[in-house]
């Protein structure tokens, strides 16, 4: 997307590379890289229902840095910096989709995946 096009046609636009302050008098989207809101008193009916269509909603706002990170790592591409803790966690999940495996190849992966974790660890397990 040209933000400088779009920014001509709508001369109020607001854009920025890191989220905006949501409220209720601009529509607000998100096009990698920007967010960005026009106020809803400029457009029709019409606009609205064309940029909709066009952009998505922005990526909600986060009210702490870790939260943002958890999303920035989870959801988009972008490298991401994480800063260590004092404690470390280590999840792991997945799912198999065939008949129940024998006992013996359960604690086969049991035994696998608990070699992936230091001592202190929990494996919980799950049934459908």
């Amino acid at each position: 997307m040209q933000i400088k096009k779009l920014k001509e046609r709508y001369p109020d636009l607001t854009y920025s590379e890191k989220p905006l302050k949501i409220n209720t008098t601009h529509l607000f989207f998100y096009e990698n890289p920007y967010y960005f809101a026009i106020p809803k008193k400029t457009l029709t009916s019409e606009e609205i229902n064309l940029l909709q269509t066009l952009f998505q909603a922005p990526a909600p706002v986060f009210k702490n840095e870790r939260l943002t990170e958890w999303h920035t790592l989870l959801f988009t591409q972008e490298p991401l910096i994480i800063q260590p803790e004092q404690h470390s966690y280590r999840i792991t999940q997945f799912q198999i989709q065939s008949t129940p495996p024998s006992k013996k190849t359960l604690h086969e992966w049991q035994k696998a995946l608990i070699s992936f974790f230091r001592a202190g660890y929990r494996i919980t397990h799950a049934d459908q």
